[in-house]
């Protein structure tokens, strides 16, 4: 990792030569081509919903409190959590990549869009396009995209005959997006729909 501050490359902090903090450098554990791995994105992606924001962070310690899904809290820090992914695993999991996105220390994967960014006008459509009939062939974690009733689909475009005509978000979106749990599917509790 570069210091922020002089540029120097360091491996602790503060950085031997300017001798500065440098916020995160636990992070460099983990080395950046294992964040390409699918099962990573996939958690970089879960890491971007709007429920995956910790309620209490403390940057100077890289520390974060998020709401678990029993009654305890996790307690993340940048070399582990105390989820159940990450103590299965011993790899970085939503809450980890969450925080290191917090921090600023990590960007999620260039294609993927935060779910408190994405806005579809969703007027118009109904359960049928959102549920029936979908041929879904090379979904692609790393870019966000996928064929879709022979359609190549992204979560901002689709070369389907609607979406070219109109330029409005099209159902083959709209589905890729509930894949990727950008939004929510209308049939479960919580997300958009409601």
């Amino acid at each position: 990792m570069r210091c922020p501050y002089c540029g120097f490359i360091i491996n602790a902090s503060p950085c031997s030569q300017c001798n500065e903090t440098v916020i995160g450098i636990e992070w460099t554990k983990w080395s950046e081509s294992f964040h390409s791995d699918p099962n990573q994105i996939k958690r970089q992606i879960s890491a971007g919903e709007w429920a995956g924001r910790p309620f209490d962070i403390d940057k100077k310690s890289c520390t974060a409190i998020f709401t678990g899904s029993g009654k305890d809290p996790y307690k993340t820090t940048l070399l582990n959590c105390t989820c159940a992914d990450f103590r299965q695993r011993k790899l970085p999991c939503k809450h980890m990549y969450r925080l290191a996105y917090e921090l600023g220390i990590f960007k999620l994967s260039s294609s993927y869009t935060p779910y408190d960014a994405v806005r579809f006008d969703i007027s118009g459509h109904t359960d049928d396009d959102i549920h029936d009939g979908f041929r879904i062939s090379e979904l692609n974690f790393k870019t966000q995209s996928a064929f879709i009733n022979s359609n190549k689909v992204n979560l901002h475009e689709c070369e389907c005959e609607y979406y070219t005509e109109t330029g409005n978000v099209c159902s083959h979106i709209i589905q890729l997006a509930i894949l990727f749990g950008v939004i929510g599917d209308r049939n479960k509790k919580g997300h958009l729909w409601d």
